[in-house]
């Protein structure tokens, strides 16, 4: 399935404003790395963990 990135980012809003985990899980690419602001030291390396390897 090709996603646009219009289609993505309407996904992730809609997740983001329902809760929806898995929807969520769903608009990102499986080598993802997302570093929360708060604080700075908190990085997500997968879904099956939230600490760096």
């Amino acid at each position: 399935m090709t996603r646009t990135a219009k289609g993505t980012t309407a996904s992730w809003r809609h997740a983001g404003e329902s809760g929806e985990r898995e929807l969520a899980t769903a608009c990102l690419a499986e080598d993802v790395q997302i570093i929360s602001p708060w604080p700075r030291s908190d990085r997500f390396w997968s879904p099956d963990s939230n600490v760096a390897p």
